[in-house]
């Protein structure tokens, strides 16, 4: 019983830091994307960037209720303490994700000075 309850954690697990690391990896490009439309003053990658913001908002809303199910179904302290640093990440990388809407108010020639000195 034991053994298979620890599988289907393990699976769980996978399964949360897939969605983590994918969101991980299109929120780099979100922000990647963003400092090119800057940059080059492209208005169209710019609104792409802004379209994409909805798919994080989506990986955003499964990974906290993929957290919420792995906790629901297996309520031990040891399972808790692997789920929370994980969703603590998302909500650093969800964070990343307005970073459009904010580059959008701030002045081109301070971002693309951020962006070409990195």
């Amino acid at each position: 019983m034991f053994a298979r309850k620890r599988k289907l954690l393990d699976i769980d697990r996978q399964d949360l830091i897939r969605l983590v690391t994918e969101m991980g990896r299109l929120a780099a490009q979100q922000i990647t994307h963003t400092l090119d439309a800057l940059a080059k003053r492209n208005m169209a990658l710019a609104a792409q960037v802004i379209d994409r913001d909805a798919i994080l908002d989506t990986f955003q809303a499964n990974i906290g209720g993929k957290a919420s199910d792995i906790i629901a179904r297996h309520p031990a302290i040891a399972i808790a303490r692997e789920v929370i640093p994980q969703y603590r990440l998302l909500t650093t990388l969800s964070a990343s994700a307005i970073l459009p809407k904010i580059s959008a108010n701030a002045s081109s020639s301070s971002i693309v000075k951020i962006y070409r000195s990195t």
